[in-house]
């Protein structure tokens, strides 16, 4: 029994020699984090009641404020004498010294973790003998005291409160020194007394950071792109005008709201890329001509651009050109612009005259096949960016629409060719003028031209047979191929009785056009009720254009008298019931899409223009 002591005994075994060495021992920031902990536990701690006396209680009770005080005077007067110690016996004691930068009331991060203190020293306690559970009962009194002063919500909104204000300042110290980066660069550019190199060298280095999405996305929130356009509108040579495109082409492909950027940049594109279409010449070689007095240091740094460029730009490394760079960038713009239905400003004529003039330029003829990659994906670039921009462009002007009237003179595209290049170059080319007449039907007029109109018939008849016989692949590109001529000579048809007189003419070797259309819409009928794959879906969704293009024909009173006599007397009736469920089939898209808030406008007019058709091929066989 003797070697039990109880806690009294012990207490006055050892007096303070325990308590008084660990406080020794432990360093005052030990002691500071053990002696506040968190609410609870300071309450809980021997060291609080046993060690550090009435001068360090004082410092405690200035750091929870008078009321906090108060209580905790109440709870430790209230203790047994055998249990706590009075300030009188522990007079002249010497207190534990707290360092002053330790004192301050100041809320930090790292105090902020230094009062996350736990259970765990209060086990390291009791293996030095300290008996700990008496303390705890007598102090719950306390504890239910002062929580009702400070609730645990408060001191939690308090902490968060603390932690978010360090965050937002590191925040606030990067956003610094990203803007100071962007400075620095911006300093090579915008110095009107630095050198073509040195000036090269900070758009390279901007061009570098812009690969990154992440600095893009940073780069547009501080509103750089603004301060980018303004340093690249004059006075420029041809490495850093390249660059500048370049930096614009890396923020399209990278931005989070590419639309908005585009909306910004648009003009500066505009009138950068009028100065570098003529340039197709690689960049790096550029860099090299003595003429341009560029530094292996401005040379290495355009080299060192080449892989990023390759991410956004689809040509071989030797081949990145300005003219490259200046389409690709007017492409990307136009792209967003179509995308967001956000409105564009207009080409400048002499931008549009000029693309015109390279795509004339450039039409291959058969014996130019194959082509470079570099002039090829040149041809391919400007062709989409004349599409594009005749989709979303506002009404044309004079000037605008002479430079889209010279584009119907690449009939020699037609010309047959084995090459995949030839056939893609025409596919661009018939979407031109598809979309061209669809936005100003006064266009058919020029592209009315026996060649046109002969190359277009001719891809239709002689593509409507393979589209079963393809690979799907394949066959999606030849579908795609026939519809979209369809559909162009539906328009010259429609509008121009021209055109109409040309289905009808025969060069004397073959039949017309109009009896060849007629010998396919005859084959396609009698398999239309048999569609039992997706090839055949295909082949009547092809007879369906068709039949509207032998009905816009038929406008025509020779072409008219010529179909009523085909099909042993019933194909003026074949056709005119195809075509009635043809547009039964585009009116139940309208109606799909009208439900599903995606109504298409160019959907709407087809469906209109389909059934104005189909009604004056009636009215005109009704008796008079």
């Amino acid at each position: 029994m003797s070697s039990v002591l109880s806690p009294n005994r012990e207490h006055k075994k050892h007096g303070a020699t325990v308590p008084q060495r660990r406080i020794e021992n432990a360093s005052p920031r030990k002691r500071l984090v053990d002696s506040l902990g968190t609410m609870d536990e300071q309450l809980d701690s021997p060291l609080l009641q046993r060690g550090n006396g009435f001068e360090q209680d004082r410092s405690l009770h200035r750091r929870l404020g008078h009321e906090i005080d108060s209580n905790f005077r109440s709870a430790l007067e209230s203790s047994p004498e055998s249990e706590v110690r009075t300030a009188e016996q522990l007079e002249g004691q010497p207190a534990a010294s707290i360092p002053p930068k330790l004192q301050s009331s100041k809320v930090t991060y790292s105090r902020q973790r230094s009062f996350l203190n736990d259970a765990s020293s209060i086990p390291e306690m009791e293996s030095h003998g300290i008996q700990t559970s008496s303390i705890c009962e007598t102090s719950t009194g306390a504890r239910h005291s002062l929580t009702s002063h400070l609730s645990r919500e408060e001191d939690e909104n308090s902490n968060s409160k603390a932690v978010r204000s360090i965050h937002e300042l590191r925040q606030a110290g990067d956003n610094a020194r990203f803007r100071e980066t962007i400075d620095s660069i911006f300093e090579d550019i915008e110095d009107t007394y630095n050198s073509a190199s040195g000036r090269c060298c900070g758009f390279a280095q901007l061009c570098l950071r812009l690969s990154e999405p992440q600095f893009v996305r940073r780069f547009s929130e501080e509103g750089f792109e603004e301060r980018l356009a303004k340093c690249t509108q004059d006075g420029l040579d041809i490495i850093s005008t390249s660059l500048a495109l370049g930096a614009y082409k890396l923020i399209l492909a990278n931005g989070p709201s590419s639309h908005i950027l585009a909306g910004s940049l648009w003009p500066q594109i505009l009138h950068l890329s009028l100065s570098v279409l003529d340039t197709e010449d690689g960049i790096l070689s550029l860099a090299k001509e003595p003429r341009l007095g560029m530094s292996k240091t401005a040379q290495a740094s355009v080299r060192s651009l080449q892989p990023h460029f390759l991410s956004v730009v689809d040509v071989s490394p030797p081949n990145i050109s300005p003219c490259i760079l200046a389409l690709e960038c007017i492409m990307a713009s136009l792209l967003d612009f179509r995308k967001n239905g956000s409105p564009i400003q207009t080409f400048p004529a002499s931008l549009l005259g000029r693309l015109v003039d390279l795509v004339v330029l450039k039409t291959p003829k058969e014996s130019d096949f194959p082509l470079s990659p570099h002039r090829f994906h040149m041809l391919e670039l400007i062709f989409s960016v004349l599409e594009n921009y005749s989709i979303i462009s506002g009404p044309l002007d004079y000037e605008h629409r002479l430079h889209f009237q010279r584009l119907s003179g690449l009939h020699t595209v037609f010309t047959p060719n084995p090459y995949d290049q030839s056939r893609q170059i025409i596919i661009s080319y018939i979407r031109v003028i598809l979309n061209v007449t669809n936005k100003e039907p006064s266009f058919c007029d020029d592209f009315a031209t026996p060649e046109l109109v002969s190359g277009l018939a001719g891809i239709v008849v002689t593509e409507f047979r393979q589209i079963s016989s393809h690979s799907s692949a394949k066959e999606s590109n030849t579908l795609n191929t026939v519809i979209l001529a369809l559909g162009t000579l539906i328009n010259l048809a429609e509008n121009t009785e021209l055109s109409r007189a040309i289905f009808l003419q025969s060069d004397g070797v073959s039949d017309s056009f109009l009896k060849q259309l007629l010998m396919q819409f005859s084959d396609s009928v009698r398999s239309m009720d048999q569609a039992n794959s997706v090839s055949e879906v295909h082949q009547n969704v092809v007879a369906g254009y068709l039949s509207i293009l032998l009905l816009t024909i038929c406008l025509d009173v020779e072409a008219r008298r010529c179909v009523k006599a085909a099909l042993d007397g019933n194909g003026l009736t074949s056709i005119l019931s195809t075509a009635e469920k043809f547009l039964q089939y585009h009116q139940k898209v309208e109606r799909d899409s009208h439900a599903f808030e995606s109504r298409d406008e160019g959907e709407s007019r087809l469906t209109a223009r389909l059934g104005h058709i189909i009604d004056q091929i009636r009215q005109s066989e009704e008796p008079s």
